[in-house]
């Protein structure tokens, strides 16, 4: 399959025939529809995470990403081949700039019916980042209603950003301030 692959920290990513992936125990492949490019993506490209990981060169790169599910590891039952899903994979195991990719299930969420595929592979570190500053840093509880300020073109309370990817999933209200009442 073709990718983009790091061949060394500090080069351009290079397009390459790589293998198709296989998914392991609580993995999925998903046939790529798109992958988001982010300042994590260039970071590890100049070498800036090696004190965190070395991946053997060359290696996919790439850590967010949306498309359809094709195969099931073992033990995989939160999502079925054909889901369409959105995932942040993290700056450890990529595999993003492909056309499949292998993804940790719990890493998985269903993409956002309200926007293409493309767009869903740009929301999950916005998503992310979204998440830690309500939950990590506002402490927001499960039930909780907080306000968000316009996120890009859309407020955060009806953007999919404020559906976060995986495992960081809960349920908050989030509503534009415009909304919320004393």
């Amino acid at each position: 399959m073709k990718a983009f692959v790091m061949t060394r920290y500090g080069a351009p990513f290079q397009e390459a025939e790589v293998p198709r992936p296989t998914p392991g125990p609580g993995q999925v492949l998903a046939r790529m529809a798109a992958a988001g490019i982010n300042h994590a993506d260039d970071r590890a490209r100049q070498g800036e995470f090696k004190a965190l990981f070395k991946p053997r060169l060359p290696s996919v790169a790439g850590g967010e990403l949306s498309g359809t599910v094709v195969q099931l590891g073992d033990g995989v039952s939160t999502v079925g081949v054909g889901d369409e899903v959105f995932a942040y994979t993290g700056v450890v195991r990529t595999g993003a700039f492909a056309e499949y990719a292998v993804v940790d299930a719990e890493a998985l969420a269903p993409a956002p019916r309200t926007v293409s595929l493309t767009e869903a592979a740009s929301l999950p570190v916005v998503a992310l980042t979204a998440w830690q500053a309500l939950v990590t840093l506002g402490q927001v509880q499960p039930g909780q209603r907080a306000g968000a300020w316009r996120l890009r073109r859309g407020r955060l309370g009806d953007h999919p950003a404020g559906q976060a990817p995986g495992r960081h999933r809960r349920h908050h209200r989030v509503e534009p301030p415009c909304r919320l009442r004393p």
